[in-house]
């Protein structure tokens, strides 16, 4: 999360970065970020865990 200010600057200069974030620290994240340009590495520790991950994301990603 220390990262947002850096990654808010990379965003507005429109380029892609590839992001590390933890299950626990995706809402957050979302709150803090536009989905536009990023490239999320989430790890998860069930099938279940990552389907919801994804569900969330794709429900930020449409606004």
């Amino acid at each position: 999360m220390q990262w947002i200010p850096y990654i808010r600057k990379v965003q507005d200069a429109g380029k892609g970065v590839v992001v590390d974030v933890t299950a626990d620290e995706l809402d957050g994240f979302m709150e803090a970020t536009n989905p536009e340009g990023l490239f999320l590495c989430i790890a998860t520790e069930s099938e279940e865990q990552e389907l919801d991950i994804m569900r969330r994301t794709l429900r930020w990603g449409r606004g």
